[in-house]
């Protein structure tokens, strides 16, 4: 996948998925400029991009020493945030990526914690993509995917 498609749809999945959990920045600083059928586009461009990284993960290697230890860092990192703001599905990490299902609860905003969480795994993670919104308005559950 190049690298160029994979940040624009890593921009474009933020955006919508700050959009869906309702946060301050919600629509984005061109959220006027797109028409609704244009914005349908991005998310179906944004789906297929969010299957692709799926795959990818799921054909991932485990290395098992580093998977353990970035599983328990971002486990503590993540219980700090989950009692306000989500509850973890399933937490998986490979060999260079984690995968974290959440399902929003609370009050909490999970654009203002995403950051903490980040920061609190930099030792094995450093960077985090959030797929978009599920075709299915009634499946809240949000798919993070953090990488070394």
């Amino acid at each position: 996948m190049p690298t160029r498609s994979f940040l624009q749809g890593a921009t474009t999945a933020a955006v919508l998925a700050a959009a869906a959990w309702g946060g301050a920045a919600a629509a984005g600083p061109d959220a006027g400029t797109f028409g609704p059928a244009a914005r349908a586009e991005a998310l179906q461009a944004d789906r297929r991009q969010a299957q692709a990284r799926n795959a990818a993960f799921r054909a991932e290697s485990t290395d098992a020493e580093w998977s353990r230890a970035a599983a328990a860092q971002l486990r503590q990192a993540l219980d700090a945030a989950e009692a306000q703001t989500v509850a973890v599905r399933t937490l998986e990490c490979r060999s260079r990526t984690c995968r974290v299902e959440v399902v929003p609860q609370g009050t909490g905003d999970l654009n203002e914690v995403l950051p903490r969480i980040l920061m609190q795994a930099a030792n094995s993670l450093h960077s985090l993509i959030v797929d978009p919104p599920r075709a299915d308005p009634a499946d809240t559950a949000k798919v993070l995917y953090f990488y070394r």
